[in-house]
């Protein structure tokens, strides 16, 4: 497997305490990687903090990606067929303001493999 292409996004997003990406669901593959493009200004709330679910609960712990206008990226590695979505969340309390930015998923499958599929809504899903 070599290079990464893009399964969601750029997909703007904006929330005031918690935002789920779209989700992203892994079939037939035993391993694959998903990667997180963010890319947030300077402003309310700090750093993003990215925590990737799969269906179940967290995928290991939650990872800082800076608010600071550039692109930041992020790799979980290995991860087995199954349903995942990343929940974001402000490095400290936005107090009414909101976080926003922008954000691509992209993963390691081969381009030929149908071994991967979006789903959610078109846009960040606040909870």
């Amino acid at each position: 497997m070599s290079g990464f292409r893009d399964i969601v996004g750029p997909i703007k997003f904006r929330f005031t305490k918690e935002g789920w990406t779209r989700g992203v669901e892994i079939r037939g593959l035993p391993a694959l990687s998903l990667r997180i493009t963010l890319a947030s200004p300077l402003g309310p709330g700090g750093d993003v903090q990215a925590q990737l679910h799969r269906l179940g609960g967290p995928v290991g712990g939650p990872v800082s990606l800076p608010a600071d206008g550039a692109s930041h990226d992020h790799t979980w590695a290995n991860l087995g067929p199954g349903m995942y979505k990343v929940a974001l969340t402000s490095g400290t309390p936005l107090q009414g303001q909101a976080k926003t930015g922008t954000y691509t998923l992209s993963s390691d499958a081969p381009e030929a493999d149908e071994a991967l599929a979006s789903f959610g809504g078109p846009e960040l899903e606040e909870s």
